[in-house]
């Protein structure tokens, strides 16, 4: 995708999904979900990401807390709730996202706070003075590729 090729990415796309063989292995559907999600919002292709994510979350059901790659799952999870539920039902999940991965997991929580924003946006026009001041972290050369990332997907401006 990221080459420029998207029939070969298709293409990857579907063989993965056949050696994942998606049902058999719930970590493994979670996993594979989320991250042809993430590439389905490179892509720009919204209602594919929302299946997807929604699909991740059935498979988590119950099992949320241990599901690999949790950042990402929780990004995508508060994504999808502010497009089935709406902006509030999306908000009420940042905090707790926010507090699970505050000084224990850096790249997660950057995962949450990049959705944090994105949804402060849509229904705010705008960031909060907190979020606004966590985003900074972001034009660190260090982070370059991850702001790159969150950018292209339309979470960060």
């Amino acid at each position: 995708m990221l080459a420029g090729d998207r029939a070969a990415a298709m293409e990857s796309l579907e063989r993965a999904r056949r050696l994942v063989n998606l049902g058999l292995n719930w970590s493994a559907t979670v996993q594979f979900s989320c991250q042809v999600a993430s590439i389905a919002l490179l892509a720009g292709d919204l209602e594919w990401a929302l299946s997807l994510i929604g699909a991740a979350e059935e498979a988590a059901c119950d099992k949320e807390r241990i599901v690999p790659n949790p950042g990402l799952f929780e990004k995508l999870r508060i994504f999808r709730a502010a497009h089935v539920s709406g902006p509030t039902e999306a908000l009420a999940l940042v905090e707790p996202g926010k507090a699970r991965f505050r000084g224990r997991d850096p790249y997660a929580y950057l995962n949450v706070l990049s959705t944090a924003a994105w949804i402060e946006k849509r229904a705010f026009g705008g960031y909060t003075t907190e979020t606004a001041r966590e985003l900074e972290v972001f034009k660190t050369s260090a982070l370059a590729g991850c702001r790159a990332i969150e950018t292209a997907q339309g979470f960060l401006s």
